[in-house]
């Protein structure tokens, strides 16, 4: 009786998590300043607090669909490379110009081309609203954030005086 080996050569296919793993793995590598200057928003901001929940409620998001993610995984798109090379632009130029806005909405949109290279645009389809979920983790660029505080104190205060003079409140001794 004589022992056969029976050898396989296809080639293994590379489990598609693996795959997205390593890729969101180099995507926070390569946004790792962009990022970093989010992170210390946070921190810093009591306003942008709330940013340190939004990625963990967008991997809940994530696992909450993660039967129709696996049922909707397509063909890889080139739509996605795309996607993630106008992410790359958008992050050179926010680097650049120290618009670190641009260069985190373009980390966001370096995810979706990441699901759209992998999965093709079916699984993007299903990742989408759970991926731009993160854009609200995203702070307002500081001149902006400054005007809106400014606006809304004005607002704030004429509302003050309307309802002082509705209730008819004189003289505070």
């Amino acid at each position: 009786m004589s022992l056969q080996v029976i050898r396989d050569d296809r080639p293994r296919a590379i489990p598609v998590g693996l795959v997205a793993l390593a890729a969101v793995i180099i995507a926070v590598a390569a946004f790792q300043g962009a990022l970093a200057e989010l992170v210390a928003r946070w921190i810093r901001q009591d306003e942008y607090s709330h940013g340190f929940f939004i990625p963990l409620i967008t991997l809940w998001l994530l696992w909450t669909r993660r039967d129709a993610l696996g049922a909707s995984l397509g063909r890889p798109s080139l739509g996605g490379l795309a996607l993630v090379l106008l992410a790359a632009l958008m992050h050179v130029v926010g680097q650049l110009s120290s618009f670190f806005l641009m260069s985190q909405l373009g980390f966001v949109i370096a995810l979706m081309g990441t699901v759209a290279s992998i999965g093709g645009w079916s699984l993007l389809k299903i990742a989408f609203i759970p991926i731009a979920f993160l854009v609200f983790a995203i702070p307002l660029p500081y001149f902006i954030d400054s005007i809106l505080s400014w606006r809304l104190q004005l607002i704030s205060s004429a509302l003050g005086v309307w309802f002082i003079s509705l209730v008819q409140i004189t003289g505070l001794s």
